[in-house]
């Protein structure tokens, strides 16, 4: 028993079934995936997995002492301190244009309701002119950018047109939102290298996996 490691063992055989259920069950998983994707990006998927594997066990050792109602609220709570963490260990350094864009496309792209919209305004295979060179890239709907007042459009297009050319005000088909709706819209295009790759999986995906 010494430093409650017998306990430990004795609680992982009795709750070893109800934990396998629930990770298999890929729900509560996923979202914590998700909260260390957004929060801690960079990492290999297999640390993305293990770590919340680590944070689902840990939340069921809390629920069987009674000290959280449900596994749902883990999600907030590590939420909560890790970006309360990086908060107080980072520095006062801005976010760049692309960090900007990266986390909100992201965040839309994660939510469930926007799931089926996500192909109405975002193509990720385009090509973008790199000084002759056709690079892969993705493109977003220029209308679309109304709905994120937090990055400005015009910044939007300066960071654009740093990577390449002719990538602003360029037609590039999307996903129809009405049926008979033309598929070539105003767009503007970045390449794909600028972004981690935790990111596009996110906006191929809907959850990084």
């Amino acid at each position: 028993m010494c430093d409650n490691r017998g306990f430990l063992t004795v609680w992982a055989m009795k709750y070893a079934d109800i934990f396998t259920s629930m990770s298999q069950q890929g729900d509560l998983l996923g979202k914590l995936m998700d909260v260390l994707v957004f929060t801690i990006p960079g990492q290999q998927a297999r640390w993305y997995k293990g770590v919340a594997s680590v944070l689902l066990a840990h939340a069921m050792l809390y629920m069987s002492c009674g000290m959280l109602i449900e596994c749902e609220q883990l999600v907030e709570l590590v939420s909560f301190y890790i970006s309360h963490y990086k908060a107080c260990t980072s520095s006062r350094r801005e976010p760049t244009v692309i960090e900007k864009l990266e986390k909100t496309i992201s965040l839309e792209c994660s939510e469930e309701a926007s799931r089926e919209k996500v192909k109405t305004w975002l193509n990720l295979s385009v090509k973008v002119n790199q000084n002759g060179t056709m690079a892969k890239g993705l493109a977003i709907k220029s209308s679309h950018l109304a709905n994120w007042p937090h990055i400005g459009r015009q910044e939007l297009v300066d960071e654009a047109c740093k990577h390449g050319q002719s990538v602003v005000n360029i037609s590039v088909p999307f996903a129809p939102t009405a049926p008979g709706e033309s598929k070539s819209k105003k767009a503007i295009k970045f390449p794909l290298s600028l972004f981690k790759q935790a990111m596009l999986d996110i906006a191929l995906n809907g959850r990084f996996i």
